[in-house]
This record gives C-alpha cells, sequence and structure tokens, in this order.
C-alpha cells in the first residue's frame, strides 16, 4: 500500500487508488469472512497496510466519512425526549 501512496500523492488526483483501496478493504473482509472469521478482522488487517502519513491517508479518510455520514447518519435513530 505504500506504494499506492506514493503514486497517489505523486499524481496529484487518486480517486482511482482510493477506489483501489476501498475495493481492497473489501475483498479483506470477503476473504475473512470466506474462511469462517468475521469479515470486520480481514478489514482491519488491510487497514493496517496503509501509511498514516501524506495526502493519500487523508483523502481516504475524508472519502469514508463522507461516506459513513451519507449512508449510515441517516440511520441512526433520534434520541426520544423523556417521558413526564
Amino acid at each position: 500500500m505504500a506504494s499506492v501512496a506514493r503514486r497517489s500523492d505523486a499524481q496529484g488526483g487518486g480517486e482511482v487508488w482510493i477506489a483501489v483501496t476501498l475495493a481492497g478493504v473489501l475483498a479483506s473482509g470477503v476473504a475473512t469472512d470466506m474462511i469462517g472469521i468475521h469479515a470486520i478482522f480481514g478489514a482491519f488487517v488491510f487497514g493496517l497496510t496503509v501509511s498514516k502519513e501524506g495526502e493519500f491517508a487523508g483523502r481516504v479518510t475524508e472519502r469514508v466519512e463522507d461516506m459513513v455520514s451519507s449512508l449510515l447518519l441517516p440511520l441512526w435513530p433520534p434520541p426520544k425526549p423523556p417521558k413526564p
């Protein structure tokens, strides 16, 4: 993943590399699920390979936050007011 981060930083764009990274997370999750381990462990291990330094990590984090905010936040139930 370090080479992906270097290529993404050098080319200036990186939307394709972000998609490749997220596809890798998905593939790792599916692979660990197929061998009987929970999918979150595969995604976590793949996430350990992503460099935390540089612009690439910031762009991946921003894209994941956008996805979580748009997909999962509307599903979050609003708090109920206390009963008198």
